[in-house]
């Protein structure tokens, strides 16, 4: 049996060159972006960061090799542009939904650009020297945004939580937290610059006092620690997760938002709550396209409702929900959503395809459990939303499929074939043998899920 983790498992096929020079100061340039401002400027932060980005991404995808992404990924990401750009022109402030507004100018381009990072990504499978040149430029910037941060916390700004360069705390912890578990594998081999790098991040992560970021990063490292079962590196990951939270806990600031003790941190939830439920609102009025690219300041004034209003009022209207995922709904509405969505399975699919060995049991198993999930969702007098059971049918799959394969993949050969029908069987046994699925008599499913948007049904899965 092999026992080798996740962890150990190489992260990419042998290339057959190193990255070229162009390469190499275009995926410089897309890593680094988070340094870059506008020095003088009112706010120095977004548009210089998306303009390095864009300028990198153009130097990858400059290169001599055909595009990394397969051909149906490439199509949906064409369609995903084209229902923005359709959004954009739809919204009351075209110009703006194309080429972004201050302060943040998240317009249609800035969206391209996040795309074309995707595709040059994509490509950096060709070239053995990506993967050490990405973690070493990550690191380098780790040390330089803690820098910055470790600066702030020290000599008091205008800004009650420290940003570091990003103008925004959230922003700092979530883009910390990813650079602290891309770099993790590397820390557990012990490679200096990446332990540099992981501790500077990890620093800047607690400083910014997100607790988003801070529950992100929770879940990153239990799913590596999943991933290293029976190695001894899952000591350090846990290690490294208390080490984290004895630092936020020794962190004032960061501390009293974690306790609700800050009157700002409970000024935030309950403020956010608000904005979420008056997005959702601004979506029921305008589902399909949404209201554009930067258009969210524009529709939310009238979809505030009472709680908004009364606590805070039209001062300084927000340009953003705080959410990504009603943000990019907001951006684009439902179609720009289901293309998302669609972009996501088939990247699941073709990672599936390309790395993972096939198992047909594990496969059914997932299949099944979405079904029963979808069904035990259902109500026995109406139809269950479609957009309730589909994400829950999803993420119940992929946890199965996330647990089953954290432990069959350290197995190769008869011990795979033996461990993948046992999970497979384990399930059957779930449904077919206990109250949960109905026992042998089974379960049934009176009606249909329904696709509703803003009480309209899109269309009737009966016909």
């Amino acid at each position: 049996m092999v026992t080798e983790s996740l962890l150990d498992r190489p992260t990419s096929r042998p290339a057959l060159e190193s990255l070229p020079r162009r390469g190499v100061v275009g995926l410089v340039l897309v890593l680094a972006s988070a340094l870059a401002l506008l020095p003088g400027a009112s706010q120095p932060y977004p548009l210089a960061k998306a303009a390095v980005a864009a300028v990198g991404a153009a130097l990858v995808l400059s290169l001599r090799r055909r595009c990394g992404l397969p051909v149906w990924i490439t199509i949906w990401i064409a369609v995903a542009i084209v229902g923005l750009l359709i959004a954009a022109v739809m919204s009351v402030n075209p110009m703006a939904a194309v080429f972004g507004r201050f302060p943040r100018y998240e317009g249609l381009w800035v969206v391209t650009t996040y795309l074309a990072v995707l595709a040059a990504g994509a490509r950096l499978r060709f070239w053995r020297n990506a993967r050490e040149l990405v973690e070493r430029t990550l690191a380098v910037a780790a040390l330089v945004v803690c820098a910055v941060a470790a600066f702030q916390q020290l000599v008091p700004s205008g800004s009650y939580r420290v940003e570091s360069v990003f103008g925004n705390a959230s922003d700092l912890g979530a883009w910390a937290a990813i650079v602290a578990l891309v770099l993790m594998p590397r820390v557990l081999e012990r490679d200096p610059l990446a332990i540099a790098g992981v501790a500077a991040a990890l620093i800047s992560l607690v400083l910014s006092a997100s607790r988003g970021a801070l529950l992100g990063l929770a879940v990153g490292l239990v799913f590596l620690l999943v991933c290293s079962y029976r190695s001894r590196r899952g000591l350090w990951l846990v290690g490294i997760g208390l080490g984290v939270g004895l630092l936020a806990l020794l962190t004032p600031f960061t501390r009293d938002r974690l306790t609700g003790e800050s009157p700002l941190a409970a000024g935030t939830a309950a403020g956010r709550t608000w904005l979420w439920a008056d997005t959702v609102t601004l979506l029921r009025e305008h589902p399909i396209f949404g209201v554009g690219p930067s258009g969210f300041v524009d529709g939310i004034g009238a979809a505030h409702g009472a709680g908004w209003t009364a606590n805070v009022g039209p001062v300084k209207p927000p340009d953003s929900p705080h959410n990504l995922v009603l943000q990019m709904l907001s951006a684009g509405g439902i179609f720009f959503g289901l293309a998302l969505l669609v972009i996501a399975v088939l990247w699941v699919v073709y990672a599936r395809r390309s790395w993972l060995v096939d198992s047909a049991p594990i496969a059914g198993a997932c299949a099944g459990l979405a079904a029963y999930v979808v069904t035990l969702m259902s109500p026995d007098s109406q139809g269950a939303s479609l957009w309730l059971t589909l994400p829950a049918a999803l993420g119940a799959a992929g946890l199965y499929a996330l647990a089953v394969g954290a432990l069959s993949l350290r197995t190769q050969g008869v011990y795979f074939i033996m461990i993948t029908l046992a999970f497979a069987q384990m399930a059957y046994f779930v449904f077919h043998d206990t109250p949960v699925g109905g026992g042998t008599d089974g379960i049934y499913m009176y009606f249909k899920p329904e696709v509703m948007v803003a009480g309209v049904k899109l269309f009737d899965l009966d016909t």
